[in-house]
């Protein structure tokens, strides 16, 4: 049975404009954004700008997802994950938030580049969704969802850790994530459908990149 409590912090999916426009809260190190207490956020959209710094250590992109934009800032080491982002790239995007003089802004932990344009509609239609069950309070709903996404998120970097260039079969994932095979296999399954992961060799799964 996948573990559906966690002490790690939700990434809620948001509307950038109201990540952008919540309430920052330096006591708690988190962005409120109506009830929420925000320290992780996931989003989706275009990149309209990137930067990279001469020496190497630092970049940034711009994402805007028609409501606003914000930047996904790289120190150091993640720097070259950003590297590979070509601006009109369409992303899905989990990070910390993070905030400096009055800017808040996302470091990334997850980025997955989005090939199929229809996957915009469909979380358009879930923050849609996300946005009425707030209003109405049901925050238990909510959070439940958002976890049980979190393991998807989970798998995705567990292949991108595991795989050494041949792609990573499910007993390797199900061992290294606590897993049972059969949890592990239905969530492939759904990334496969996704376009997230594909299968260049069987039952090998790799991260497209």
């Amino acid at each position: 049975m996948i573990e559906l409590f966690t002490k790690k912090p939700v990434a809620y999916k948001l509307w950038i404009r109201d990540l952008v426009n919540g309430r920052i809260n330096e006591g708690e190190r988190c962005v409120e954004v109506r009830d929420l207490k925000v320290k992780k956020a996931r989003i989706l959209g275009s990149v309209i700008r990137k930067y990279e710094s001469e020496d190497g250590k630092y970049a940034f992109i711009v994402l805007d997802d028609g409501s606003s934009s914000i930047r996904i800032k790289a120190f150091r080491e993640s720097v070259p994950e950003l590297k590979k982002v070509k601006v009109g790239d369409i992303l899905d995007v989990i990070g910390r938030v993070r905030f400096r003089d009055s800017e808040i802004y996302l470091v990334p932990e997850i980025i997955t580049k989005i090939r199929d344009p229809n996957w915009e509609i469909v979380r358009r239609l879930e923050l849609l969704r996300l946005d009425k069950l707030r209003r109405k309070g049901h925050g238990g709903v909510e959070i439940l969802e958002e976890v049980v996404e979190d393991v998807y998120t989970k798998v995705i970097k567990g292949i991108r850790e595991l795989d050494s260039g041949e792609g990573v079969e499910v007993e390797e994932l199900s061992k290294k994530l606590k897993l049972s095979k059969e949890e592990c296999e239905k969530i492939i399954k759904e990334l496969l459908v996704r376009g997230e992961i594909y299968e260049p060799k069987p039952r090998k799964y790799k991260i497209l990149e």
